[in-house]
């Protein structure tokens, strides 16, 4: 038994097994949005990139207030299946039908009604999505309260993630078999098929997983300085700050985006440093908001900040991938070799991080996987053009040890924090910590998948000159997949080295809470 530690509480193999398969949906259709979706809009649709930055950035920036609002709602959810289980039963085939409309070409000619178009459409997919992604992270810590098997349960998670990941590489394969009238037709096929492969694991999910009434919230339970508490009321008689913060937004999208556009200082689909800092300008009210709401909780500030940091860098290198595969290396034929093997290395060194994080920390982990993935992003950006398929491949499986870390280790950091807000507050509000979590998700996609795309913009790169792209648009595709990956890297390593809750800390908060509960239940 490991040091500090409570309880060998430990999961049945079939709850672990049926729990991570229901991650296959949701690892499926955002690996294929996010590696894909910029390279569908740009080269499929033919919509400039400056357009599909706009179009991205416009859909996901709803999650913002989104993702809060589900989580509060399945907090406060009372049924005969719980709290988290309904949106599980009725929620799926919505969430299929909306992907299936992210991948559909519709008959319009406007660069700009094209853009609007996905923008909606990425919109209501989102919210959507949110609503069975939020329950369905939120029953992590109601399943076991151990630390080490939380670990262990994402685990079997992730392994579903990192195999549906790999069939989400496959996407322009599927859509170009050749059994489809054209490539548009093939898009829409194959986002049917992946929207069937999402929605049946998550009725699994919802057979197989028992909540903990005793997590249910209590209105004995003491709110004083809950999370709730503490935001309702920070917002009681601040609505000049509301109004305020709507005029920001108004004026800085005027400045910044609408105004140079008005003054013909940008043509349209074109780009400049005003759309960089437009899009910027959008993270601050939300930060502050975040820290608000969280600010006496730390450990959980510091671990969605390594989850934002980490997945704004995956989400920046699955943008640009395939663009680097395909006019810095000229394999676009052999893409999804490239990310299968990255994939699979990725499952296969998932059971070490589990035993190398029970052996040291998470901590450790995280800062040993995501370091040794600097290294091969910094060698794989070095590489000379149509540099050796073989070298190419060797780099990929190498790069999957530090994905798999990735994968495994925030999640399984984040609900220790849940713990301590109990602790703190007599509370658990398992569903506002996880709409947080799933917004810094979509928040990395939503700022970094744009920028990318701006970047693309403002180095030249056009898709009508194929593989004869200008030396500059090469040059910030591998600075887009190799330094700035590997300096937000860094920051990420600063902050798991410095998270505050060791497995010792959370053991004797558990503690705490155990001997709580008990005196409760003497009580009653």
């Amino acid at each position: 038994m490991s040091k500090g530690e409570v309880t060998g509480e430990r999961l049945p193999f079939w709850t672990k097994l049926l729990y991570g398969a229901g991650d296959t949906g949701f690892s499926l259709v955002y690996t294929v949005l996010d590696v894909y979706l910029l390279y569908f809009l740009v080269t499929v649709v033919k919509l400039q990139p400056a357009y599909a930055a706009a179009a991205i950035f416009f859909g996901r920036t709803w999650d913002w207030i989104n993702d809060p609002l589900v989580g509060y709602l399945t907090d406060h959810t009372h049924s005969r299946w719980g709290r988290r289980r309904p949106y599980l039963l009725w929620g799926p085939v919505p969430f299929g039908l909306a992907f299936v409309l992210m991948w559909w070409v519709p008959p319009i000619e406007s660069q700009a009604w094209l853009a609007a178009y996905y923008g909606a459409a990425y919109l209501v997919f989102d919210a959507l999505a949110t609503v069975v992604s939020v329950p369905y992270l939120a029953l992590t810590p109601e399943l076991t309260a151990d630390y080490d098997e939380r670990t262990s349960l994402n685990m079997y998670r992730m392994g579903f993630s990192i195999v549906a990941g790999i069939l989400g590489f496959a996407a322009p394969e599927l859509a170009n078999l050749g059994l489809f009238p054209d490539l548009k037709t093939g898009y829409v096929a194959m986002a049917a098929l992946f929207a069937l492969i999402s929605a049946v694991p998550l009725w699994g999910v919802f057979a197989v997983a028992r909540e903990r009434p005793g997590y249910a919230p209590q209105a004995a339970a003491s709110r004083e300085g809950s999370l709730m508490a503490d935001a309702i009321r920070w917002l009681r008689g601040r609505w000049l700050a509301a109004a305020g913060l709507a005029i920001y937004l108004i004026v800085w999208t005027a400045l910044f985006y609408v105004l140079p556009r008005s003054r013909g200082a940008l043509v349209a689909g074109a780009t400049s440093w005003h759309d960089f800092v437009f899009y910027a300008g959008f993270l601050l009210p939300m930060a502050l908001v975040v820290y608000r709401a969280f600010r006496r909780n730390r450990p959980f500030l510091f671990s969605i900040g390594i989850f934002l940091v980490t997945w704004t860098t995956i989400a920046v290198i699955q943008s640009i991938l395939p663009f680097f595969i395909t006019y810095w290396l000229d394999m676009e034929s052999r893409m999804t070799e490239i990310m299968a093997v990255m994939f699979l290395s990725a499952l296969f060194w998932l059971p070490f991080w589990e035993w190398f994080s029970r052996r040291h920390s998470k901590q450790a982990a995280y800062a040993a996987g995501m370091g040794s993935l600097i290294l091969v992003l910094v060698a794989l950006a070095v590489l000379p053009a149509r540099a050796p398929f073989a070298l190419v491949i060797v780099l990929a499986a190498l790069a999957g040890i530090g994905v798999s870390t990735a994968h495994i280790i925030p999640v399984s950091i984040v609900p220790d924090a849940i713990e301590w807000e109990e602790l703190r507050t007599g509370q658990r509000n398992e569903g506002m910590f996880y709409s947080m979590v799933s917004l810094m998700n979509k928040v990395a996609s939503s700022v970094a998948v744009p920028w990318a795309a701006l970047v693309l913009a403002l180095s030249g790169f056009d898709e009508s000159l194929g593989l004869a792209q200008p030396s500059s648009a090469l040059t910030a595709i591998r600075l887009l997949v190799g330094l700035a990956p590997g300096v937000l890297m860094s920051g990420s390593i600063a902050l798991a080295l410095t998270y505050p809750l060791t497995r010792e800390r959370h053991a004797r908060i558990r503690r705490l809470l155990e001997r709580r509960r008990a005196r409760r239940q003497g009580v009653a």
